[in-house]
């Protein structure tokens, strides 16, 4: 599915002012949102390399970096209710200042027990920021167009992970990790100048006072949740992907692993257009068992990969094989419930990939503390065989 960006930007309010507060509203909320994003997450493809040479192990680099995804979903299962009780803005300012301060703590620390406390106050502070930004920001584009172009900053923000990742490896080669992390909390401190430039025009919201108790229908949407499975399953072998390049890197000894995301993003970019007009014209099967079958062989050649064209290669099959799954397995749990119910589909969906890969990211630790790296690697590509057994009785089940 295509939505450009043409789409949003050709809309109709009453009146040109209130066009162009909308307009303004928007674009700052959507600017904060990125550079937050940035800003938290910018160091999470070397944080893995900062942890050892302080005392630390595989394991707790799993564990770390699961705390993070973690402490996000289940903050965001109460932020929900939260933000029908309290002011949007305020609350929205508090977090991010929350961020910031949370980010400076690396800066001053290699421990592991207070990064695992920073990592889960990231986590915090982001699960709830994210979901803040994107209430405002719906409150902003009060029009029709505003499901499709929320899945559009969805799909931008998925396809720019990897060229994100690839700017920070490069980075990290050229400076040093404080450097990064001083970035860091400047990045969350302009996203908080950015966001007070709107938060003081005052809000006519009124809160509404609904009940504080959490049901399963909040954050979970079954009509969705076999794609969801699929994408826990798929979550497992993708952490290791990007969780651990860097430290396979250096076990192998290849220079400019940063590659790896890059050419990973650019067969991405290609590929989704293709896969998603494959699923549109024939369905999710002629996609989803080829791109499993693609991820499992990258998973396969990157435990041998010993130089920079081999690395390429790896990155070119796992580009392209989760251009075809995850675009599917979205747009499978988006088509299986109603209109009404896509937004809680589109909270499992991404619920249950945070589950696979912050799991992942402790069980493929415990790989590679007992083994290597590329063990570690030769052993995720089994969790695909895992996601088609999975996918093959569904598929049974269904006939």
């Amino acid at each position: 599915m295509q939505i450009f960006l043409s789409e949003v930007i050709d809309l109709t309010m009453n009146t040109q002012a209130a066009t162009s507060l909308c307009s303004k509203s928007f674009s700052i909320l959507f600017l904060s949102n990125f550079i937050l994003f940035f800003g938290t997450k910018m160091f999470s493809p070397f944080l893995p390399a900062y942890i050892p040479p302080n005392g630390g192990n595989n394991v707790q680099i799993g564990i770390i970096m699961c705390i993070f995804t973690l402490s996000a979903i289940l903050i965001r299962i109460f932020t929900a209710k939260a933000t029908e009780h309290f002011n949007k803005n305020a609350l929205l300012l508090t977090v991010l200042l929350f961020c910031a301060v949370a980010a400076g703590g690396y800066y001053f620390t290699s421990a592991f027990t207070f990064i695992f406390l920073l990592r889960a106050f990231n986590g915090i502070g982001l699960g709830v920021a994210t979901t803040l930004f994107g209430t405002l920001v719906s409150n902003a584009l009060s029009v029709p167009q505003l499901r499709d172009f929320m899945e559009f900053c969805g799909l931008g923000a998925n396809n720019t992970l990897a060229v994100r990742h690839f700017a920070e490896t490069t980075l990290v080669a050229i400076t040093n990790y404080q450097w990064v992390f001083a970035l860091s909390i400047v990045l969350i401190i302009f996203a908080i100048f950015l966001t007070q430039s709107i938060a003081n025009r005052g809000s006519t919201e009124i809160a509404r006072k609904t009940s504080l108790y959490i049901v399963l229908a909040d954050f979970v949407e079954t009509k969705a949740l076999f794609p969801s499975v699929l994408v826990l399953i798929f979550g497992i072998s993708i952490a290791g992907m990007f969780i651990f390049m860097i430290l396979f890197g250096a076990e192998a000894r290849i220079e400019n692993i940063g590659m790896f995301f890059l050419i990973n993003a650019l067969a991405e970019y290609i590929i989704r257009p293709i896969a998603a007009k494959l699923y549109d014209d024939w369905g999710h099967f002629p996609i989803i068992v080829p791109g499993a079958m693609i991820c499992a062989t990258g998973a396969v050649l990157l435990s041998m990969t010993v130089n920079l064209p081999m690395l390429i290669a790896v990155a070119t099959c796992y580009g392209v094989g989760i251009g075809m799954l995850f675009p599917v397995l979205e747009a499978w749990a988006l088509k299986s419930v109603p209109p009404d119910r896509r937004a809680a589909a589109t909270t499992t969906f991404y619920n249950f990939l945070g589950i696979g890969v912050g799991f992942g990211a402790i069980i493929l630790g415990l790989v590679a503390q007992a083994t290597s790296y590329s063990i570690m690697y030769l052993y995720s590509s089994l969790v695909f065989a895992l996601f088609l057994a999975v996918y093959f009785y569904y598929c049974l089940r269904q006939a």
